[in-house]
């Protein structure tokens, strides 16, 4: 699958992209806040094949944002229910202009709502509470609370909530509401 979105493509993650993968998870920094990863990049191999059979069937949706020439980052759309979908391993390289993060979620937030299907009304996704600058972006589009735990907060976002947020920032970041 592959779509275009606020100048930024986003692909279907393949197996040619596990070194990346790798690189981006493997980071101190950049892992800091993401689920356990294993050390040995066949493993990364291994759950992409995974994934592509989830792609399949709908199941799961794992995009490399790139400029066709560049790769920047990660994002994923999974656990996707009746009325809802999740989003998650939203993960960027360093140094890159801000934007380009901040575009590649509200793109995927985009997919889910929009895309993917229009009966999706909430979207769900959980935040390590350590994780300060992720919870703050966040909470800017005024997530409902469902639940926390020791080290997660787990957020739902209605649509409205999420496109009147979205068209602010799209403006802060010189978008207007651009496709």
């Amino acid at each position: 699958m592959e779509f275009k979105k606020y100048g930024l493509l986003f692909s279907s993650v393949k197996v040619e992209d596990a070194p990346f993968i790798y690189e981006l998870r493997t980071n101190e920094k950049l892992g800091l806040h993401l689920s356990a990863t294993s050390l040995k990049i066949e493993d990364q191999e291994k759950w992409i094949r995974g994934y592509e059979e989830r792609e399949k069937l709908a199941q799961e949706f794992y995009f490399l944002c790139h400029n066709g020439l560049d790769k920047f980052g990660l994002n994923r759309v999974y656990d996707l229910k009746s009325d809802s979908f999740e989003i998650g391993s939203w993960i960027f390289k360093p140094h890159l202009d801000e934007a380009i993060p901040i575009l590649g979620d509200l793109a995927v937030r985009d997919f889910g709502f929009s895309i993917l299907t229009s009966k999706n009304k909430y979207c769900t996704f959980n935040v390590k509470k350590k994780n300060l600058k992720v919870l703050r972006y966040h909470k800017m589009f005024k997530p409902e609370t469902v639940n926390e735990d020791e080290e997660n907060w787990y957020f739902k976002l209605s649509e409205e909530n999420f496109n009147s947020q979205k068209n602010k920032l799209l403006k802060i970041l010189g978008h207007g509401n651009s496709k």
